[in-house]
């Protein structure tokens, strides 16, 4: 075991440990909401989160970053959108950079015996300012039919980003059974990695042989989310055997979009620190400068929390702490003896903490041994017997870990729920 004394640099944390007689006592208290949006905007749209530099109304989000709350069908929950073409958008990550978007396959089919072609653009809608585009790193292009040569091409220069072929001598020769169309290598569908990150793209479609082809023959293609693609790509080619058309048309592919600011235009974003001569953080304390934009774009650049801290590095003291202070007794490390520390965040995914939280009540543990839960605890000592998980309100929980089997009694029990009590109430007034 080891005594702990040492602070956590946070504002209102998770972690408080304190020794009270011979019990452990241990406070998590998961940090306060940290601001996402700025004060009077909305913060969500239906189930999504809208974080500045996006926002919803006047005032509200940076050049470029407009979204609009599409509530005009009331049977139906409220979608988020990009407000200057109506995409809709179905998450934003501040850690990733990202947006993933609802778009849609481009399809090009044979009415006559004429060759198939299409000269099409893919467009997400989105400024051309440089603040989002099409993510390399977590999409696909990706074609689907017989004989189709597909080539993604830049809109500037008519370079090619992407090409792939999907090749098949007819449509009945496609796979029809889910073991078959496990894989899109290239047997009537292909994949390819999006080179090139950009707002939006030509797409060409032709026929691969450039010879006539079967009436009614079909090809598609479309950029999306890697990881969508590979849990839906047997059942995607499935559809397109079935219905072709049907399949083209009715399907939403998310798209994972990148998004950066400009370190010029958006200078007031970031704060330069004259001891060092250079750009250190984003508006909040506690954050981080992440030059690392897709493509590595000069000039653009985002921002994360610091390690420890969450929330959006955008608004001020919006990055906040997960640990207040720590003190008291703790397991020793096995790797260097130093005492270990509370992970606040791995605590509160596991079973203990979830199923404490959602009872709203006192669980006692009398006996931890028969308890696999006991993993999610590194930081107690080997020796602690028994543990009481108490919720603090929806704001946290105490954990409070005892040396004896049995060894908490109701009065014990009673004082640690009053403790609860009064804490919860100091903290929803902070």
């Amino acid at each position: 075991m080891k005594q702990l004394s040492s602070s956590c640099p946070a504002k209102i944390g998770t972690m408080v440990v304190v020794v009270v007689g011979a019990l452990l006592f241990h406070l998590v208290v998961t940090a306060l909401a940290a601001p996402v949006a700025l004060p009077g905007c909305p913060e969500t749209c239906g189930n999504v989160t809208v974080p500045y530099p996006f926002g919803i109304g006047h005032g509200c989000f940076r050049d470029g970053f407009e979204l609009a709350c599409d509530e005009t069908h009331p049977a139906a929950p409220p979608k988020l959108r990009f407000a200057r073409n109506g995409v809709e958008v179905i998450d934003i990550s501040l850690p990733s950079g990202t947006v993933r978007v609802a778009t849609r396959m481009l399809g090009t089919g044979s009415s006559s015996s004429l060759p198939r072609q299409l000269n099409g653009s893919w467009p997400a809608g989105l400024p051309a300012n440089g603040s989002l585009a099409v993510s390399t790193r977590h999409n696909r292009f990706v074609a689907m039919g017989c004989n189709l040569l597909a080539n993604l091409v830049a809109n500037d220069d008519d370079d090619y980003i992407s090409v792939c072929a999907a090749l098949c001598v007819v449509r009945s020769a496609l796979p029809r059974d889910a073991a078959a169309a496990s894989s899109c290598s290239g047997f009537g569908c292909c994949q390819t990695p999006v080179a090139r990150g950009l707002p939006s793209y030509g797409v060409h479609l032709n026929d691969l042989t450039q010879r006539s082809v079967t009436v009614g023959s079909y090809g598609a293609a479309f950029i999306a989310d890697g990881e969508w693609f590979a849990g839906e790509q047997r059942s995607l080619q499935l559809g397109f055997v079935a219905d072709p058309r049907k399949l083209a048309d009715s399907t939403a592919v998310p798209t994972v979009l990148e998004w950066s600011l400009d370190m010029d235009r958006d200078q007031d974003m970031f704060w330069y620190d004259t001891r060092v001569s250079q750009w250190t953080r984003c508006v909040s304390v506690h954050s981080a400068i992440d030059d690392a934009v897709d493509g590595n774009l000069y000039g653009r650049a985002r921002c994360n929390c610091s390690k420890g801290y969450e929330g959006n590095p955008y608004l001020a003291n919006g990055c906040q702490g997960n640990c207040v202070l720590q003190i008291g007794v703790a397991a020793g490390s096995p790797e260097d003896g130093n005492a270990v520390m509370v992970d606040a965040q791995k605590f509160m995914q596991g079973s203990l903490y979830r199923s404490a939280m959602e009872s709203k009540k006192q669980s006692y543990l009398a006996n931890l041994a028969l308890y696999p839960g006991r993993t999610e605890l590194p930081f107690f000592p080997a020796n602690t017997q028994a543990l009481i998980l108490q919720p603090i309100g929806d704001k946290g929980i105490a954990v409070i870990g005892g040396d004896t089997i049995r060894g908490f009694t109701n009065l014990d029990q009673a004082w640690i729920a009053m403790i609860a009590d009064k804490l919860d109430a100091t903290l929803s007034k902070s």
